[in-house]
């Protein structure tokens, strides 16, 4: 037996800050629920965490029937349902360009979809025929390609309305499942939810891609190059962490042998470069540029999220609905005399960076003109699925909502989790190791603290 929750319209004020380091280096200072968090597994098969894009009709690419249908205008664009299988979005796009020996900027999408989960988007590329997608696919290992067809028009950013959520929360104890359906009330009682940037857009095993681009920013590549190549991840091991120090110490040759060809892709061609001589600048000059602007966006991501939890915390957010945007700086950023502006150049100071450290005419993809982000998420729940007879004491809670294009689902489970999240987003395999993770953690914290108070 099981019961399906209802779905509620009510309206509720609380907050908490006592949120765990973590957050707060990410830059996100509150909970907007009171209830304390519940215990339990995500992600840990990707099944657990399935991520639809839907269309700007409105349709869901489902993965149960991964269909495009054709606009009836043929050209030279080949559009394709990617569906993936705890890769990442570039990695993905390299093994594709790589196997049809095309460049990569010949392919466009629409959004970025989560590393550790199973993903379905549209993508396009140009110029590749339709048989020769599916030909290649039979190839690939954790990358599908469904439904291409022939468009006369590209993929662009931003065009799809959003994502649908399906997500399995395993080992969640029975006696927290009344506290579950008390964290459920409480965000269906919320006109809002913070749309801070989540937790993958950091890095969940190593976040430290906002780091990185702060030092990018700064012009302080050697720092950057020794973050991106150095810093641990909660997992690895010691021999990962040996291969870790020789790069560190210059001994990159052994470092290009050692590291694993899979999920290194970019550390082994920074490698490459610094073998030729090159200097860490003339190294990330070789990178894609997709990732470069990555790594910049994440910075700019944290920025917000601290933005945006001052300007929480700064007033009664659920009550003023005067500011429902909130920006993103850049090097076009004009601030005014109003009191979020005065928050901004807070923030920028306490972080020692300038508006014009997002102008880098030497390095183009790290240029950024600032931009304006929604600053309220609401998901729409379809359903939250929960076992209610079971002689088990650990249970399953299956819940599936959407959002619009760029919100992101683990900031609606980390009001589920508060302190357990971190916890909860790696896998039951790898929480067996738990002294090495909190030993990798630690030393990880500081790295990210140390990178932070870098200034010019």
């Amino acid at each position: 037996m099981s019961k399906t929750l209802p779905l509620k319209n009510a309206r509720g004020r609380d907050m908490r800050t006592d949120v765990p380091i973590l957050d707060k280096l990410l830059g996100m200072y509150c909970w907007v629920t009171k209830e304390s968090g519940i215990s339990g597994g995500l992600k840990e098969v990707p099944e657990d965490f399935i991520v639809e894009e839907i269309l700007p009709d409105g349709t869901v690419l489902s993965i149960e029937r991964p269909i495009l249908k054709p606009s009836g205008y043929e050209g030279l664009f080949t559009h394709f349902i990617l569906v993936k299988r705890n890769i990442g979005n570039f990695e993905a796009l390299w093994i594709l360009a790589e196997k049809l020996n095309v460049p990569v900027g010949f392919f466009f999408y629409s959004g970025n979809k989560d590393r550790e989960a199973l993903t379905v988007q549209r993508m396009a590329v140009w110029g590749v025929p339709p048989e020769k997608l599916l030909e290649i696919a039979k190839l690939l290992r954790d990358i599908q390609i469904f439904s291409p067809i022939r468009e006369l028009r590209r993929v662009h950013i931003g065009e799809h309305l959003g994502n649908r959520f399906t997500i399995r929360i395993r080992r969640i104890k029975r006696e927290e499942i009344c506290r579950f359906e008390r964290i459920y009330d409480e965000i269906l009682a919320k006109e809002y939810l913070p749309n801070y940037f989540g937790y993958q857009r950091f890095g969940i095993i190593r976040p430290i891609t906002h780091v990185v681009g702060k030092l990018l920013f700064l012009r302080k590549y050697e720092e950057a190059m020794r973050i991106y190549l150095g810093a641990p991840s909660v997992i690895d091991d010691e021999k990962m962490k040996n291969i870790k120090e020789e790069i560190l110490s210059g001994n990159y040759e052994y470092g290009l042998k050692e590291l694993p060809n899979r999920g290194f892709l970019f550390e082994k061609m920074l490698l490459k470069e610094l073998m030729r001589g090159k200097t860490p600048k003339e190294a990330f000059k070789k990178l894609p540029a997709f990732l470069l602007r990555m790594l910049g966006e994440a910075y700019q991501a944290y920025l917000f999220n601290k933005i945006l939890s001052k300007i929480i915390l700064h007033s009664d957010f659920s009550i003023n609905k005067g500011t429902r945007l909130v920006l993103i700086p850049g090097y076009q950023t004009r601030l005014g005399s109003d009191w979020i502006s005065d928050i901004i150049r807070e923030v920028l100071t306490e972080e020692g960076i300038s508006i014009n450290h997002f102008k880098n005419k030497e390095f183009p993809p790290l240029s950024f003109k600032g931009t304006l982000r929604p600053a309220f998420l609401k998901p729409r729940f379809e359903y939250v699925f929960i076992p209610t007879f079971s002689e088990a004491e650990e249970l399953s809670i299956v819940m599936r909502f959407k959002l619009n294009k760029g919100e992101y689902a683990t900031i609606i489970l980390r009001e589920f989790f508060k302190h357990n999240i971190y916890e909860a987003l790696l896998s039951k395999s790898v929480l067996k190791r738990k002294a090495t993770i909190s030993d990798n953690f630690n030393k990880l914290v500081r790295i990210i603290q140390e990178g932070l108070t870098v200034s010019e």
